[in-house]
């Protein structure tokens, strides 16, 4: 539901849940339970980029420079995107990125650099949200993290996660969509 102007989104999610019970044929069904309805209230937020240039560089510029600057403004608005997504600090007129929320599942590998990454850690990662009843959609990881993910190999020396090299490596793990990002430390 929105607030009439546009600028929040409120959704719904279960806090204390419904109990579930065998009960035998015919028998009364013993409830309704309490249960507790939590609300997560999203805020729009605007990021901007401007460019500007002199007409004579718009109309005789080979390519066109609308152009350069459309992919390089589409380039800075993604990085920013992501970097608040995953990093904001939620102070005006930041976004709160999931590293400031509680509660969000993170593997970490080590200090510095961590240690390298095995698809028993990503399982696990998995197993730990399975085990709190979430259905996994999506893994997040920096883009040095899918590239050592690509290099596993089995005992064979065979790539794991592409064999055939003339192909790219499918962005998923045990199921589950991998998303990559340079913002992600």
């Amino acid at each position: 539901l929105g607030d009439g102007e546009g600028n929040t989104l409120k959704v719904p999610r279960m806090g204390t849940s419904i109990v579930a019970r065998m009960v035998s044929e015919n028998a009364a069904t013993t409830g309704p339970d309490d249960f507790v309805l939590e609300q997560i209230t999203f805020r729009a937020h605007t990021g901007a980029a401007l460019a500007r240039g002199s007409r004579e560089l718009f109309e005789d510029s080979n390519p066109s420079a609308r152009s350069v600057i459309a992919v390089d403004i589409e380039r800075q608005l993604r990085d920013l995107l992501d970097t608040q997504c995953f990093a904001g600090d939620g102070v005006a007129p930041n976004v709160r990125g999931l590293r400031n929320f509680t509660g969000v599942n993170t593997t970490e590998l080590g200090a510095g650099n961590g240690a390298a990454l095995t698809l028993d850690d990503v399982r696990s990662a998995l197993y730990r949200l399975e085990l709190k009843g979430a259905r996994p959609n999506a893994i997040f990881m920096s883009s040095r993290t899918w590239a050592a993910v690509t290099l596993l190999k089995d005992q064979q020396l065979r790539y794991q996660m592409q064999p055939d090299p003339s192909g790219e490596a499918r962005r998923s793990l045990f199921g589950v969509a991998v998303h990559v990002s340079g913002k992600i430390g």
